[in-house]
């Protein structure tokens, strides 16, 4: 398992910690690079979570950037 997909399962365990209501719900995420270094080197779109959290891809965002915790080799 690569660094990238060890990443993207952290990512996945720990948004499900987050919004524990989405946890058994089918939902996945795809790491893409951001298209400027201000916004990081990876990201993930928040769309898919909307309808399932009722909430705007915007206030989802803000809330995982607030509330994840990243693993010790990811730097902020």
């Amino acid at each position: 398992m690569n660094i990238l997909d060890r990443f993207e399962k952290h990512l996945i365990n720990e948004i499900g910690k987050v919004y524990p209501e989405i946890k058994d719900a089918e939902w996945f995420i795809t790491l893409e690079q951001s298209p400027g270094k201000q916004e990081g080197d990876f990201g993930f779109g928040c769309f898919p979570f909307a309808k399932l959290l009722k909430k705007s891809p915007q206030s989802i965002a803000q809330k995982l950037s607030e509330d994840l915790t990243l693993p010790a080799y990811i730097e902020r």
